[in-house]
């Protein structure tokens, strides 16, 4: 009886989504078929699952692994840019105020290490 109402000594055993409906038979009836499914795919679940587990956790440690890897990466590189940037300050006030030993010789050790890097 597809699309009508379900009578009332009928009870839904299941619901199928891939068609968006309900399996249904009598009462009583209904609660035998559901816990029937239910341990035909538990069993059948119960069989494949330590490989289908084993895999899910190998699969998982990598992928936490390559992400662990990669934040360290992340934070590497945002770590050079905040260090390059104050070392670009740095060399601005060397430049506006060539006096000071520190920023000088700093600016001289920034220069070297930017003529190195272009020639590499």
């Amino acid at each position: 009886m597809e699309g009508g109402a379900i009578p009332r000594w009928w009870g839904i055993a299941w619901q199928e989504s891939a068609v968006r409906g309900y399996v249904c038979y009598p009462l009583g009836l209904h609660l035998l078929f559901r816990w029937a499914r239910d341990l035909y795919w538990w069993l059948a679940r119960g069989r494949r699952d330590k490989a289908l587990l084993a895999a899910y956790r190998v699969g998982y440690d990598d992928g936490g692994r390559r992400a662990y890897f990669d934040r360290q990466a992340g934070q590497a590189v945002v770590e050079l840019l905040r260090w390059r940037e104050w070392a670009d300050n740095l060399h601005d006030q060397a430049e506006q105020d060539p006096d000071k030993p520190v920023t000088k010789a700093f600016a001289e050790m920034v220069d070297a290490m930017r003529e190195r890097t272009r020639t590499q």
